[in-house]
């Protein structure tokens, strides 16, 4: 078997075997990019430049909105988890580049992973006393908190208990 068609076949085993390498020998992987990256200094800037206009119409709507989201402020918590720490923002939609999400550190690094629909964090609360707008990872979710579920629950089922009565 040829080293490219093998390459294309056994890809995922090789992909794992380069990390595993990497991991092992990190300084010296490390040293031979930086050395890679002086001396090739010309041939990297030449690249970069060739993709930039290969994909400029790709690229222009995420730099507009890297710009721009820098005026949008940062909410206090990550509107996932609840989170207080090492707060990002994070755009479900370059396209849209005031529309931004507060979310930490670890469900942004989780959200490359999430279906496109689920990015489509806003929900509303199915408590009709509550019918707060909130965002969540799960697509089943319909309450903003246990504390609505648990009212919206015990309603029911006080209903069905006055019901059994009657």
């Amino acid at each position: 078997m040829g080293g490219k068609k093998y390459r294309e076949t056994h890809r995922e085993e090789l992909r794992i075997k380069a990390r595993q390498y990497y991991r092992e020998h990190v300084e010296q992987c490390k040293a031979y990019q930086k050395d890679y990256n002086k001396k090739n200094q010309s041939k990297i800037n030449k690249r970069a430049l060739e993709y930039y206009y290969k994909h400029r119409e790709e690229l222009r709507p995420k730099k507009n909105a890297q710009k721009r989201v820098r005026r949008v402020p940062l909410k206090e918590k990550c509107e996932l988890c609840g989170a207080t720490e090492k707060l990002e923002r994070h755009h479900p939609d370059y396209n849209k580049p005031l529309e931004v999400i507060t979310v930490c550190a670890t469900c942004n690094k989780k959200l490359p992973y999430i279906p496109k629909v689920k990015a489509k964090l806003k929900k509303v609360c199915e408590n009709p006393d509550c019918r707060r707008e909130f965002a969540s990872i799960r697509s089943d979710a319909r309450f903003c908190s246990r504390k609505c579920e648990w009212k919206v629950w015990s309603k029911k089922r006080s209903e069905r208990q006055i019901r059994t009565i009657q």
